[in-house]
């Protein structure tokens, strides 16, 4: 793929991915495997992104348990030291949000927490709010057990009057209750508490987490 100039690689990319999902081309685990070989050599921010995008889809609904499970130290590893030797702030962003959604092991959340708390800087990223936000989100299902106290940490850091509302509309959806989270769910019914669509989209996508399937 990387011989290709950028708009050949980007329309082959589409192609497989057509492919892939038509069942013509080959299984999960071996176009996962073809995904990770490319992301950390592909100097194109856009197919970069389209890259990411498909190795999440892949991971999160096609893998079995058992090949997720088999495949997810490879994954973590190519995932880490692609931000750690990304040579531009955004690919390196890039980076990091498909780390933090996809990071499972106990190590791998460990890296993610360190980030957020601080204790690991990434030489081409300084994180915004949104960025700590987004990490505390995902540590928050990753790491059940966390959950309230890394969520009222990152509560207090938040200085953007709309990140914080956006923040507590999600909160419950992010809960490790099964019954915090059908209340929240429930509440939906109600007109207007959908009236920030975005917001809502979010909040379903955190209830609805490959973890929690």
């Amino acid at each position: 793929l990387q011989e290709k100039p950028p708009l050949a690689r980007g329309a082959l990319l589409i192609d497989a991915w057509e492919n892939f999902l038509d069942g013509s081309l080959t299984s999960p685990s071996r176009y996962l495997t073809f995904l990770l070989d490319n992301i950390a050599r592909d100097q194109n921010q856009l197919i970069l992104g389209q890259l990411l995008d498909q190795l999440y889809r892949v991971h999160s609904s096609f893998l079995t348990p058992g090949e997720r499970e088999a495949t997810q130290p490879t994954l973590e590893a190519t995932l880490k030291s692609a931000l750690q030797t990304v040579a531009d702030p955004g690919r390196a962003r890039l980076f990091l949000d498909s780390y933090s959604q996809l990071a499972r092991t106990g190590e791998g959340l460990q890296y993610l927490h360190d980030i957020w708390n601080g204790s690991i800087e990434l030489d081409m990223l300084s994180l915004s709010e949104n960025d700590r936000i987004a990490l505390a989100q995902n540590l928050a299902i990753g790491l059940p057990e966390k959950a309230a106290a890394i969520l009222a940490s990152q509560r207090r850091e938040i200085d953007n009057p709309d990140n914080l509302r956006r923040f507590d509309f999600v909160a419950d959806a992010l809960s490790p209750e099964n019954a915090v989270r059908d209340r929240f769910f429930a509440s939906l019914a109600r007109v207007e508490q959908r009236a920030t669509e975005n917001w809502v989209l979010e909040a379903l996508g955190y209830l609805h987490h490959p973890t929690r399937v």
